[in-house]
């Protein structure tokens, strides 16, 4: 590590750190000029130096600057909207400038009394590295992509970015939730601290490819939430970062402002280097900025998703789970259930009730980085479009909730039905036996990708017909189950070895079982009827567990 004698910058506020695409061109801006273009122009088509993992922290801490940026000026989105480009982006640079002690918004700051972009000033005024208790570290520490194997970034690998891809890192590391060992603790937005479903959620909407309008959308969400967020969140800190720390104490939640910046690690950026970042330095704590709060972290937030927790029924973040975002946990973030309940994200619900829009290019993006035992379990991305207009699924579930039971009770039988067909082409009967189950689950697992490619069009057309009140809903699901079964059967058989010199026996066996359950799925076999073919293979234990 350098001794910090290299002189302050950039600065978000007026250098142009910011690249973004503009059809097939790109343009570079300070942070106030993309707020801007963001609230009243048109034209950006993408961030080429943001990293996937990256987006959905970046979009947030963008949506929460401009959110609190309007609030203090006293307009609306569409006030914001109709006002030139320049002058809004001034009155935006001075909001913001304002919002934290000079020096705040520069990336690397060498002063250490005062704080850098997302960086706290040291604890006791010294610079970092003079026995502090700070670290030096490789910039790999700024990623939530790290693990114990097979993952692309790993947290003691040297690395070295531009100012752009560094300002990105320090968003990610400090609004995420990141397990690189003792010292890593929570953002404010972290779902669980047990491990599972603690990555930091984001639920977006996306209307049309039009990032501008999407963007409108959701700072709108905010600033029509305020008041609510403000019951809870009644402060006026907006900057954490700006704040004094010394790694002990914690901020109360009624010190924050409705569209506070999370903050979570204590860091700071070495000199650069010929113009790119190699090095920051840490310094460990166990204890969180903000104490716990509102009832397990409702913060007002209009990207995040909640369920409720299990123990005390109150609302709680929903983090990232290992699985990512299949279809069970889709439905269950858009439409809850009886049971286990949901609920989406303010930004997803407004999108929704958009009831004289008749659009049909509304799409909801989940994002998430998922955890398991102190390690990354995966980066997950999926974008969903929202059911035709004219719906009111999502403030009135009951047609979907009604179709997805039964849709996935006839998912659960054709996969046992396809297990019970592979064990007669592995042992020539329906008995289980021991070590047969990793085998029998190839054709299962092979559906089950089908399935979630394919779902939630096949619901949203059940719910539609349920609404019409259609007596035979269920049958086209049923009859698209049970081609995609007999067809992954027929192209898969290799699959499994059998012996030879019966195979051709079980292969007639098998397929004539998998046609009979297929039948029955499909309410041309009376449940009544049994036989031998009615052994089936049992639910794993993961479709036991509920989604």
């Amino acid at each position: 590590m350098t001794e910090a004698h290299s002189p302050p910058g950039p600065d978000l506020l007026t250098d142009p750190l910011f690249t973004i695409r503009t059809g097939t061109d790109t343009e570079q801006h300070p942070l106030p000029r993309l707020l801007s273009l963001l609230l009243s122009g048109e034209g950006v088509s993408g961030f080429p130096e943001l990293a996937a993992e990256q987006q959905s922290h970046f979009w947030r801490f963008l949506v929460r600057c401009a959110a609190k940026a309007l609030h203090e000026m006293g307009i609306s989105v569409r006030e914001a909207n109709g006002r030139p480009g320049g002058t809004l982006e001034q009155e935006i640079a001075a909001v913001l400038a304002g919002l934290a002690p000079e020096g705040a918004w520069i990336l690397y700051q060498p002063d250490p009394v005062t704080p850098g972009f997302l960086q706290i000033p040291t604890p006791d005024g010294q610079s970092p590295g003079k026995g502090n208790n700070y670290g030096a570290r490789s910039l790999g520490l700024l990623t939530s992509v790290l693990g114990g194997k097979n993952h692309e970034r790993k947290s003691d690998v040297a690395r070295e970015l531009t100012p752009e891809q560094t300002v990105y890192a320090v968003i990610e590391y400090q609004l995420s939730a990141v397990f690189g060992g003792r010292g890593n603790y929570e953002t404010q937005l972290l779902g669980s601290r047990s491990g599972a479903g603690s990555g930091v959620p984001f639920m977006g909407a996306r209307i049309g490819d039009s990032y501008e309008e999407s963007f409108r959308h959701d700072v709108g969400v905010l600033l029509d939430g305020w008041a609510e967020s403000a019951r809870q969140l009644g402060g006026d800190t907006w900057a954490l970062w700006a704040e004094p720390w010394d790694g002990r104490s914690q901020l109360g939640s009624e010190r924050l402002d409705p569209a506070f910046i999370p903050i979570a690690r204590m860091i700071r950026l070495d000199a650069p280097r010929d113009g790119r970042f190699h090095g920051v330095w840490f310094r460990p704590t166990d204890v969180g900025r903000v104490r716990d709060h509102t009832d397990g972290g409702v913060l007002g937030d209009p990207l995040t998703p909640l369920v409720p927790d299990p123990k005390t029924g109150s609302p709680k973040v929903r983090g990232a789970l290992r699985k990512g975002y299949d279809y069970t946990e889709v439905v269950r973030l858009l439409f809850g259930s009886p049971d286990l309940g949901g609920t989406p994200s303010p930004s997803v619900r407004v999108l929704a009730a958009r009831g004289d829009d008749q659009r049909t290019d509304l799409r909801v993006v989940f994002e998430g980085t998922a955890y398991e035992q102190g390690k990354t379990g995966g980066f997950h991305h999926r974008e969903v479009l929202l059911p035709p207009s004219g719906t009111d699924w999502i403030s009135d579930p009951a047609p979907v909730r009604l179709a997805h039971e039964r849709m996935l009770q006839d998912v659960r039988d054709a996969k046992g039905a396809l297990r019970g067909s592979a064990r007669i082409l592995l042992n020539g009967e329906l008995r289980k036996r021991e070590g047969d189950a990793a085998k029998t689950d190839a054709f299962a697992a092979l559906l089950e990708q089908r399935v979630n490619a394919s779902y939630l069009g096949h619901l949203w057309n059940a719910a539609a017909a349920i609404e019409r009140g259609e007596e035979g809903w269920s049958a086209p699901w049923a009859e698209w189950l049970s081609y995609e079964a007999i067809e992954i059967f027929r192209s898969s058989l290799g699959l499994l070895p059998s012996s030879t010199g019966r195979r051709f026996e079980r292969e007639i066996s098998a397929e004539q079982y998998l046609q009979y359950k297929l039948a029955k799925l499909r309410g041309e076999i009376s449940d009544d009827a049994s036989d031998e073919m009615e052994v089936d293979a049992e639910p794993t234990e993961e479709e036991e567990r509920p989604a």
